[in-house]
């Protein structure tokens, strides 16, 4: 295929989503001349040129000038057209056939009128272009409506490089419906899918001049600058014994996701709960790709709805602190629709398209024994329900082992992560404090042999030690103090003794249900 028709070709394609222009194209003959006062003849010359005499009426010369440094003034265009078709022959014809040569980017004409008479060093002149390699191939450029600029050898590399980042972020039986202006059916079971694909930047495929260095050769190279820009050092991790994907970008501390270090690592990372292998070298480095690629998914869940707060009732004919539970604590469920839109990989937004509630949720109701006095408020605690998540809608970014001495489970609200943090039980404030590891942090003890601990907040609570919180209360606020590479709520259960003085941890998702 020539390249008029590949041309055309791309333009098809890439017109689907990002609506491509063809400028017109100029000839490399047509050197770019600048018009500038009078020549003085005072300027440094890079070569030595001899002024031969001085004209009675000044005549029209031509200066070459690369980086703003006049190299000299040429006597005849021609042999440079010579030149031009010399060097594209003998060195770039054989790698770029079917193009051209011109001149290297920073290389420029000016026309300016002169009283002297310069010696023809056109030879010499040839000879100081072709010793710098002041060149540069005519060669198809592609620019971006973020005005980032890539020169590729064969347009169908790009063609075939963007299609592949693309299915980083959306499955591949979806991208091909959506190809075909065809979309999803509606989830009819728990699950996700995507839904649409949007690339924000246009993109315009003409031809330019750039020098062989700066010429994307394969589709390799064309993925490599799609996925991180210009010039990047990437960096790599050496997985470790009990290593999950999950933790690898927990402890990677580079800003990237579990869903994006998937896509980082194509052919070695297919999900997240996959078994790494001790050795393995995984990249973590973040992209910085110049295309945005915003994927909308739809996300049919199961949800909990939980109930009031323990209700409790004073009973004077119950001997004082004796509990008996009227009415059991029921969580609620609900069938929701969400649709949520990512950004290379990241949430960004969600908002609830529909919800069915399949179980309505019950309050505890607690009769509290006062018979014979006592301190009726000290009655009040270790309540029978269950735990809560201690943030709404919650979205898991680390479980318990995620990473080898990780016993607690990383939390943030979906769509506000930095959100309010609240309390999974009923409780006494025990610790209100803060330190290097966990930031600021709470921990409350619920009286019934268990201790909950909430770490990483924003700022230090407003809660009292010794006070007194209901279930479901807010006592912080999301953040990432302490060790922490997003905000999130590393969220804790002690049982068997007091937290960091000889109690054990367990799996919070034991008593959560996830």
């Amino acid at each position: 295929m020539n390249r008029s028709k590949l041309l055309i070709v791309i333009a098809i394609f890439l017109s689907i989503g990002c609506g491509i222009l063809f400028p017109n194209i100029s000839n490399r003959k047509s050197y770019a001349l600048d018009v500038l006062p009078q020549d003085t003849g005072n300027e440094i010359m890079v070569l030595d040129q001899q002024k031969l005499s001085v004209y009675q009426n000044p005549v029209e010369i031509t200066k070459l000038y690369n980086k703003n440094q006049l190299i000299g003034v040429i006597t005849d265009m021609k042999s440079l057209d010579e030149t031009l078709d010399i060097v594209y022959k003998e060195d770039y014809e054989e790698k770029f056939p079917g193009t051209e040569v011109g001149l290297g980017e920073d290389v420029y004409f000016v026309k300016e009128q002169s009283y002297f008479e310069y010696e023809n060093i056109d030879d010499e002149i040839m000879e100081y272009l072709v010793s710098e390699n002041l060149f540069s191939i005519l060669t198809n450029k592609i620019e971006f409506s973020n005005g980032a600029v890539i020169y590729v050898n064969n347009v169908e590399d790009f063609t075939n490089a963007r299609e592949k980042y693309l299915l980083n972020f959306i499955s591949k039986a979806t991208y091909d419906l959506l190809k075909m202006n065809q979309a999803p059916t509606a989830l009819s079971s728990f699950g996700e899918q995507e839904l649409s694909l949007q690339v924000l930047e246009e993109m315009t495929v003409s031809e330019g001049l750039a020098s062989e260095e700066d010429i994307f050769m394969n589709e390799t190279e064309i993925l490599e600058f799609l996925s991180y820009g210009y010039g990047v050092t990437k960096q790599y991790y050496t997985v470790k014994e009990y290593d999950t994907v999950e933790g690898v970008a927990t402890q990677a501390r580079t800003g990237i996701n579990t869903q994006q270090l998937i896509a980082i690592n194509p052919g070695v990372l297919v999900s997240e709960d996959q078994v790494l292998t001790p050795g393995q070298k995984l990249n973590i480095t973040y992209f910085d790709s110049p295309l945005t690629v915003v994927v909308v998914k739809e996300r049919l869940v199961e949800e909990k709805i939980y109930p009031a707060s323990t209700k409790y009732i004073r009973d004077d004919t119950l001997a004082a602190g004796k509990r008996i539970v009227e009415v059991k604590e029921v969580i609620g469920t609900r069938n929701v629709r969400y649709q949520d839109t990512y950004t290379n990989g990241v949430l960004t937004s969600g908002k609830e398209i529909s919800s069915l509630t399949t179980i309505q949720p019950v309050q505890e109701v607690v009769r509290i024994g006062t018979k014979g006095g006592g301190n009726y408020n000290q009655f009040i605690t270790g309540g029978e329900g269950q735990f809560w998540y201690p943030v709404k809608n919650p979205r898991i970014t680390c479980r318990w082992g995620c990473y080898k001495g990780h016993q607690a489970l990383d939390l943030q609200e979906r769509y506000n992560v930095w959100g309010n943090c609240y309390a999974a039980a009923e409780g006494y404030v025990w610790s209100n404090s803060y330190d290097s590891l966990g930031g600021y942090y709470v921990i409350l003890d619920h009286k019934n042999g268990y201790y909950t601990y909430y770490g990483h907040f924003r700022e230090k609570s407003a809660v009292k030690v010794g006070q007194y919180i209901s279930k479901g209360q807010m006592i912080g606020k999301v953040g990432m103090t302490g060790v922490a590479t997003g905000p999130h709520v590393h969220f804790e259960i002690w049982t068997d003794g007091k937290p960091y003085r000889g109690g054990r941890r367990l799996d919070p998702c034991k008593f959560l249900g996830c």
